[in-house]
């Protein structure tokens, strides 16, 4: 079975954000540095008041608006930094990707055979056999063939004639691959002992 299409810049951040599903999601990083810059700010408060009383000058500065804006705005520009960085930043990093590689922006074929898959792109042709084969899954949009933990092959749904058919070949590559050993939840490398 084989299928041809071209990579865009939307399915490789379609990969990324599959990977980031797996992981702690952005909310918790955020919540995490909030909580770090808060204590960077109330450690040394209550060290003051610990040893001069709520009374004190430094105290009742740091309790005032302009205080309490020194503590705030930072967070404010973090967490908006953050929210760019985590929008804005892997769509433009996946365009230049796919602007200054020709393997990403030019045609590729991709077959599977009872052996191995078979891509085909400008830089030639790569054999992957099946049990050299990571992970495989699939998002609503993509089918994603992992050649190691993190990297991944991506075809495109949109590529076949109809649902149906990208159904068809996930499930005949899934057979393949567990007819070489593969399973479809990789379980996790032990420690070495």
């Amino acid at each position: 079975m084989e299928i041809s299409y071209t990579l865009e810049a939307d399915d490789l951040i379609a990969l990324q954000k599959f990977h980031q599903k797996k992981s702690l999601p952005p909310w918790v990083f955020i919540l995490i540095a909030v909580a770090a810059a808060i204590a960077m700010q109330i450690i040394p408060l209550l060290l003051q008041v610990r040893r001069f009383g709520w009374q004190s000058r430094g105290v009742q500065n740091v309790l005032s608006v302009p205080g309490l804006l020194s503590v705030l705005l930072p967070l404010l520009f973090f967490v908006v930094f953050w929210i760019f960085l985590s929008k804005f930043a892997p769509r433009q990093q996946a365009k230049e990707v796919i602007k200054n590689s020709a393997v990403f922006s030019s045609p590729q074929t991709m077959r599977i055979e009872p052996d191995g898959i078979f891509r085909r792109d400008v830089s030639g042709e790569q054999r992957l056999l099946w049990r050299a084969l990571h992970n495989m899954a699939q998002s609503e949009n993509h089918i994603f063939f992992y050649s190691e933990k993190e990297a991944a092959h991506v075809i495109l749904k949109r590529a076949f004639e109809n649902a149906n058919q990208g159904e068809e070949f996930f499930k005949r590559a899934e057979e393949y691959w567990k007819a070489s050993g593969g399973k479809t939840e990789t379980p996790p490398i032990p420690a070495p002992q």
